[in-house]
């Protein structure tokens, strides 16, 4: 018997992806030794189902553009099964699919500290514990939140797993900002992705 296939989900807005998404992948797939890692463009997120107008792109464009980031990328996958499915992207959904395709496999979920934080309430949050090992991403100002969320998600002796990388530069918010006044995002953008935004004129 061989050993288990490691398979990581990583769901997003992705509005725009950028260079930090990818380098936050790849440490995703370094740090738990994944045999695939698959990026998912969230078609509504159950958090802004209420505030649609915060998706400056709209799920075709963010599917597109997350495509071209991974391009090329080992290990890095692009699914495009919440935005098939149309309506709000809960993550207990995509996991179970996952446990589904995968029966055998180890499935690792990543989150940031701010989601990890109120990951209680995610719709049947235990549930996904249970069918996946959820991993962390440290965030500048939560830092005295690690131990509760430690603590408070740690199910059945299993704990997170905690993600070192360096924090993101500029917000997803703050790339879209500078597009709209025309100022340089190339340090934070692949060209591939920069010049589907310019050639769509995504964000202006």
């Amino acid at each position: 018997m061989g050993e288990k296939q490691k398979i990581g989900i990583f769901g997003g807005t992705f509005d725009p992806p950028d260079k930090f998404h990818i380098e936050l992948a790849k440490a995703f797939v370094e740090k738990l030794s994944l045999d695939k890692c698959f990026l998912i463009p969230a078609n509504v997120s159950p958090f802004k189902a209420k505030n649609l107008e915060k998706y400056e792109a709209n799920a075709f464009h963010r599917l597109e553009m997350t495509k071209l980031a991974v391009k090329d990328v080992p290990k890095l996958f692009v699914d495009d099964r919440e935005i098939r499915n149309k309506g709000v992207s809960y993550a207990i959904d995509t996991v179970k699919r996952y446990r589904a395709e995968y029966p055998d496999a180890e499935l690792f979920l990543l989150a940031g500290m701010d989601q990890a934080s109120a990951f209680d309430k995610w719709k049947d949050w235990r549930s996904i514990l249970k069918l996946a090992r959820l991993c962390v991403v440290p965030r500048p100002g939560y830092e005295n939140e690690t131990e509760k969320t430690l603590k408070k998600l740690t199910l059945e002796g299993v704990a997170p797993v905690f993600i070192e990388i360096k924090p993101n530069p500029i917000s997803a918010t703050e790339i879209r900002r500078r597009i709209k006044e025309k100022k340089d995002v190339s340090e934070f953008l692949d060209e591939k992705v920069l010049n589907y935004i310019r050639e769509n004129s995504l964000y202006v």
